[in-house]
């Protein structure tokens, strides 16, 4: 059995792109489970991406310029004719791919699994849609589609960004309504390295940890913990330490006073 758990690095106040998953499933008050928050959240932003993409092909298609060889015909509506084909040209095959690997992208940068910075967000949204307008630019100026459908990738990539960052905040307010999003933190570590994450994390209101208290290293709990062999009872350590403290996520500071600790 593997206990994951959180760190991060006591000597800064600056958070890290994206906080582990928790370490148990104790239910807080609410009866919801940190790991069952967490596969809430990515359901909720896993389908507003999708409406995004949707939403955003869509757009382009409607507002792409009028095409040279095609005289009074819609670049959008000669691409939307290919998409609402019987049989998906191999274009639109290739721009599902396209989207598949964006999502793929967002799960292995966690944005589905953990709480991750808004400016990471971003980032990750910036980069992952401009490699997507890139890769179906090249695919439609080698396949000889008409030529000003070249610009249906930047209309798509760009709205789905503007999108995607909407869907996000949407589904983050959506998850506060429903009382899912806060997540009822335990620091555990020495006085110094707990007060710096607790620092950490209250930068970061928008993620949701609130400080639900602190346990120190030298806790007999946290001890029999540190020290069980790796398994059942060391799951089972972690799931009372949370229960006693009230809480349903845990976080190791990476830096302990006592050596033996560490």
């Amino acid at each position: 059995a593997r206990t994951p758990y959180s760190s991060m690095p006591s000597g800064s106040a600056v958070m890290p792109e994206a906080v582990q998953r928790p370490v148990t499933d104790q239910r807080s008050a609410t009866g919801w489970s940190a790991t069952a928050r967490l596969r809430i959240q990515g359901l909720i932003y896993g389908a507003s991406d999708l409406l995004a993409f949707a939403a955003a092909t869509l757009a382009a298609h409607r507002l792409c310029p009028p095409t040279d060889p095609l005289p009074g015909v819609w670049a959008g509506q000669w691409v939307s004719a290919q998409w609402l084909h019987p049989r998906p040209t191999g274009h639109a095959v290739r721009v599902a791919f396209i989207v598949i690997a964006t999502l793929i992208y967002f799960h292995r940068r966690r944005h589905y699994t953990a709480r991750v910075p808004r400016w990471t967000v971003m980032r990750d949204i910036a980069i992952a849609t401009a490699l997507a307008a890139l890769c179906e630019e090249i695919l439609l100026l080698t396949a000889a589609y008409p030529h000003n459908v070249i610009w249906l990738p930047v209309l798509r990539w760009g709205m789905a960004a503007a999108l995607l960052l909407a869907g996000r905040e949407a589904g983050r307010l959506v998850l506060q309504r429903l009382g899912l999003w806060r997540l009822d933190t335990i620091i555990v570590g020495s006085a110094l390295a707990a007060r710096r994450l607790a620092g950490a994390l209250a930068s970061q209101p928008r993620l949701g940890y609130r400080l639900a208290g602190t346990v120190a290293a030298s806790d007999p709990a946290v001890r029999a913990v540190l020290t069980a062999h790796a398994g059942q009872a060391t799951a089972i350590g972690l799931r009372r330490l949370l229960a006693t403290h009230d809480g349903n996520f845990l976080v190791f500071a990476s830096e302990f006073a006592d050596p033996e600790t560490q």
